[in-house]
């Protein structure tokens, strides 16, 4: 004998507005909130238990199902539980070589947007780096970071509920300008463009950091590039290059035999600065020096 099939879940069949003794033929005629007219009209009978969902001639009941989930859910967010807490952590500084910086952490200024506070500042502890932010209520926050010399940062989507929370915060040197002269080229009849970078030698391995746009406003803007590349400089060498393929360059929607512009600056090892821009979906790159050379090219 095959089992009964098991009712679905109270809280989706509430919210979807379905039968409520089955749970699973919907109770309104029209699925669409057009026309206004037809909105709360509501069926005779469930389709698929039979259950008798209108007993008024002027389809009272399906007003007052209508009023009654309305109230449910204003009860729901009246109601909704919040929590008050801390929000901690510590600050990580970092040389343009990606090595750990262990003073100076109180120069770091934090603040906090979101729920329920907005602009709220804190000092790190100049030891230890801590930072804490206490009652703080149930809710999503952001916090940015600052600090003379180097890259700002900034932590999107901090889901806060109760208790402690934890989120550690890094943040990288911005790098003296090292790269003296930078040429774009189109290299010949290879599927690539060929960028000669020459740079000031220095004895410790350093990065640095191209972008590709379809226009000549191209930077480390995320509103300003398509593409990206880190570029290893190794130490004492005085010239790196770097082969960029068509494919890339055409994947980003950049069109053969048209311009493609980019932009270099002088980069760290180990970016701890680097974060998501939650409007483009892009990474912010901000450990760079302040002006990039610029050179264009074909596209393959």
């Amino acid at each position: 004998m095959a089992s009964a099939q098991k009712k679905p879940s109270l809280i989706p069949a509430m919210f979807t507005m379905k039968c409520p003794s089955c749970r699973k033929s919907t109770v309104f005629i029209n699925k669409s909130m057009f026309p206004l007219g037809e909105l709360v009209m509501l069926k005779d009978e469930c389709e698929v238990c039979g259950e008798k969902l209108k007993s008024e001639k002027n389809n009272g009941g399906g007003i007052n199902y209508a009023l009654t989930m309305m109230l449910f859910f204003l009860n729901l967010l009246w109601y909704w539980p919040s929590y008050t807490g801390t929000l901690e952590g510590h600050v990580f500084l970092y040389d343009k070589y990606g090595s750990p910086v262990l003073s100076g952490y109180n120069r770091a200024g934090l603040t906090i947007t979101g729920s329920s506070i907005s602009g709220t500042t804190a000092i790190p502890d100049s030891v230890t780096g801590l930072y804490i932010y206490q009652n703080i209520k149930t809710g999503t926050y952001a916090i940015t970071a600052t600090d003379s010399g180097y890259a700002s940062t900034r932590i999107n989507n901090v889901n806060f509920v109760s208790g402690t929370l934890y989120r550690d915060i890094k943040l990288s040197a911005i790098p003296d300008s090292f790269v003296t002269r930078f040429a774009a080229q189109q290299s010949g009849i290879t599927a690539y463009d060929s960028l000669v970078i020459h740079v000031i030698p220095n004895s410790r391995d350093r990065n640095c950091i191209v972008f590709v746009n379809n226009s000549s406003l191209v930077s480390n803007s995320t509103s300003y590039y398509l593409l990206h590349y880190v570029v290893r400089v190794p130490a004492n060498a005085t010239i790196v290059t770097l082969m960029i393929p068509d494919q890339d360059l055409t994947n980003a929607g950049l069109v053969s035999s048209k311009m493609a512009y980019y932009a270099i600056y002088s980069y760290v090892i180990n970016d701890a600065s680097v974060y998501e821009d939650v409007t483009s979906g892009k990474n912010v790159y901000n450990a760079v020096n302040q002006i990039p050379l610029i050179d264009s090219a074909l596209v393959p």
